[in-house]
């Protein structure tokens, strides 16, 4: 009786008022290789840099399709983001609303998510309270945070933008495409390619030249049809990108089969022949989330 009056008494004293510190569980892993488990549900934060998430605060995240959107407490924020092998996850800039939060304790909870999201982390999936799934996120410094999945209700889901079906030309216009291979040969330097729906024009940076034409969709038969292209004809300094310029503009014609897997653009001619583009962030932009501010401050 005397011991475990004494371990009570212990335990009680080591309360701290706010935040609440949170003791490390080993993670249990659920399929932890099955990226598309992130995809659908909203991922409600309750561990932010070992520290319990304000009560109420509202903290959560999303994936749909290339896009990771959610609230950091204070602020809405939507951005690009990339799965990477070995379990890692970049994020590309995330750009958020700038509304004032309600106190400097959420404030500060804030600027470590916001801090936390930055870069690439690693990802697992255990097994937590209940056998709901939980999503953990290892910062480089070795830094958590915690999710718990839900589903989205109704008044929830109406807002948020729905996922990006892998067939939807949302998913291909304005982003930077680097060129990765050419009919199945690896290309070096990497010429850049955008697609400006406001105005149908295709756009290749090509290295040395640049490429520009009309483009529209078909998006029905999942399919992109490029019009007559140009080049510059600047001489490149080497040969071998003279020949790549030209076998790209060459491979560009036509109507192509688009589709959209792992952050890869495959581009699919009539013939079989493919171009392969790696997904380089979004066209123009230049925010980041975790910039909160207090309200009335």
């Amino acid at each position: 009786m005397l011991r475990a009056a004494i371990l009570l008494l212990l335990l009680s004293g080591c309360a701290v008022p706010g935040a609440e510190p949170v003791r490390s569980q080993a993670p249990v892993a659920v399929a932890p290789t099955d990226a598309s488990l992130l995809q659908g549900f909203k991922w409600r934060a309750i561990e932010v840099g070992a520290l319990r998430v304000v009560p109420a605060s509202n903290v959560y995240l999303r994936f749909d399709g290339l896009l990771a959107t959610g609230h950091d407490g204070c602020n809405g924020f939507s951005g690009e983001h990339e799965l990477l092998p070995d379990r890692r996850i970049r994020f590309g800039v995330l750009h958020a609303t700038r509304i004032g939060c309600f106190s400097d304790e959420i404030a500060a909870q804030a600027e470590r998510f916001g801090r936390m999201l930055g870069g690439t982390v690693h990802y697992a999936l255990q097994n937590g309270d209940g056998n709901d799934v939980q999503l953990i996120l290892t910062a480089p410094d070795g830094q958590r945070l915690v999710f718990q999945r839900e589903r989205w209700t109704v008044a929830e889901r109406g807002p948020m933008p729905a996922p990006f079906p892998q067939t939807s030309p949302s998913l291909i216009v304005s982003r930077n495409w680097r060129v990765v291979t050419i009919h199945g040969t690896p290309v070096s330097g990497g010429s850049l390619l955008s697609l400006d729906p406001v105005n149908g024009k295709v756009e290749v940076d090509g290295g040395c030249n640049s490429i520009s034409g009309p483009f529209n969709f078909v998006p029905s038969e999942q399919k992109v049809r490029f019009g007559a292209l140009t080049a510059t004809r600047k001489a490149c300094a080497e040969a071998a990108m003279n020949e790549q310029e030209r076998r790209l503009l060459e491979a560009l014609q036509g109507t192509m089969i688009y589709s959209v897997a792992d952050g890869l653009l495959t581009l699919t001619a009539a013939n079989m022949k493919t171009v392969v583009f790696r997904y380089m962030g979004r066209v123009g932009i230049a925010y980041r989330a975790g910039t909160a501010s207090v309200a009335g401050k």
